[in-house]
């Protein structure tokens, strides 16, 4: 009982440390991509090039994992590709946004990991951009368990970007992760995908990874 109390603890302790970075930020007239904590617009469009890299999103059902505004929809109806779409965020006023914007598509305010959050079905890609960008104090963990989900909620594409290690001007309230730790990670999982594919030399502070079950 003691540490599943902990545990709870925690997790709340997160959700306020993901709520003080984020709601100061959601105001009207703010650009999109400082609302969801990127240097500039192209930084912002670059990390979602690559995240769809070599991936075949026609006819597909996708799950954005902190999908925030909705910008990754955004960005693939821009591209005139037809999918079927549903976001998901913690956060109930960037779930208010996004609704605001498309109200044609499936957006939930809900945390992933929450014992009565179940999904009826699977999704063929699962993306997640920027969600680990926060220093949470225990992130590979967090990655950890995110990926057990996500192995769940996938059926053919798992795709997720993370800070370089390598990067200048690192700041301390943000995590950063390197190719070849996330690889190692990637071992605890074998036998659930085929390859793991890493892009990073879009932006000197970024990295891709795109799995293929």
């Amino acid at each position: 009982m003691k540490e599943n109390t902990l545990l709870k603890k925690t997790h709340a302790d997160h959700y306020r440390e993901i709520e003080n970075y984020y709601s100061p930020k959601i105001r009207d007239g703010v650009p999109d991509y400082q609302i969801l904590g990127w240097e500039n617009r192209q930084a912002h469009l670059s990390r979602f090039q690559t995240l769809l890299k070599k991936v075949d999103l026609s006819g597909k059902t996708i799950l954005d994992i902190g999908c925030g505004l909705g910008t990754l929809y955004d960005f693939i109806i821009e591209n005139k590709t037809d999918v079927k779409y549903t976001g998901v965020d913690i956060l109930e006023e960037m779930i208010k946004k996004a609704r605001e914007r498309h109200n044609d598509v499936e957006f939930s305010c809900l945390d992933i990991f929450d014992e009565k959050t179940v999904f009826n079905r699977k999704f063929d890609i699962v993306f997640a951009s920027g969600i680990y960008n926060l220093d949470l104090g225990n992130n590979m963990q967090f990655i950890k368990k995110t990926l057990e989900k996500f192995f769940i909620l996938a059926d053919k594409i798992i795709a997720f970007n993370l800070l370089h290690m390598d990067s200048e001007n690192r700041e301390d309230r943000y995590f950063y992760s390197s190719p070849s730790e996330i690889n190692k990670l990637l071992m605890d999982f074998e036998g659930k995908f085929q390859e793991a594919e890493f892009y990073h030399s879009y932006l000197k502070n970024d990295f891709t990874v795109i799995i293929r079950l």
